[in-house]
């Protein structure tokens, strides 16, 4: 029996609202969101769908986003951990990457921390691709993760050009990302 719930964040640089369902099975999870919000006057809205297993490897994401009459459209399939499809296409500048990070979304933070499964004081790199919807990018990157607290997280982007704690509930998603988000 699918088990399904429901969030809503308020993107307070990105000053958007996003309502994030999650929808738990025994294959493992399907999460869509709705992201609507203006930035520099741009007015957009995205949707984004992502399938992981019961261990939180992301297998799949699909993206569409529209801003000022710009579409953005994006395919991302793990066809084994760390190889990466992008648009039917094999991408070996990802190889080795194991999440995902949507810019305008905080429930990406929610993959690699229920992935780890990091204990109180460790810390892991991970690469993942990072896709930047406003300017319709998709880049590989490299990030820290360190668990401070059992529902506090340090989150690191490689080279440390950004550093942020994020708060989060017991089942890993995010309540507080200074600056960027807020749960509702």
């Amino acid at each position: 029996m699918n088990r399904v719930r429901q969030i809503f964040w308020s993107g307070l640089h990105y000053h958007s609202s996003e309502k994030c369902t999650i929808v738990t099975g025994d294959a493992g999870y399907e999460i869509s969101g709705l992201i609507l919000g203006c930035s520099d006057g741009v007015i957009y809205e995205t949707r984004y769908r992502i399938e992981a297993d019961t261990g939180w490897s992301t297998r799949y994401v699909t993206l569409e986003s529209e801003q000022d009459g710009r579409l953005f459209s994006l395919s991302c399939n793990c066809a084994a951990p760390g190889n990466w499809q992008i648009n039917g296409r094999p991408e070996a500048a990802f190889a080795g990457a194991a999440d995902v990070d949507i810019s305008l979304t905080p429930f990406t933070n929610t993959l690699p921390v229920n992935r780890l499964r990091l204990q109180e004081g460790a810390s892991e790199a991970i690469r993942l691709l990072y896709i930047d919807v406003l300017e319709q990018a998709v880049r590989p990157v490299q990030q820290r993760y360190t668990r401070l607290t059992g529902t506090s997280y340090r989150y690191e982007h490689i080279p440390k050009d950004f550093e942020a704690v994020l708060e989060v509930d017991a089942c890993g998603l995010v309540i507080h990302y200074p600056g960027l988000f807020e749960r509702r």
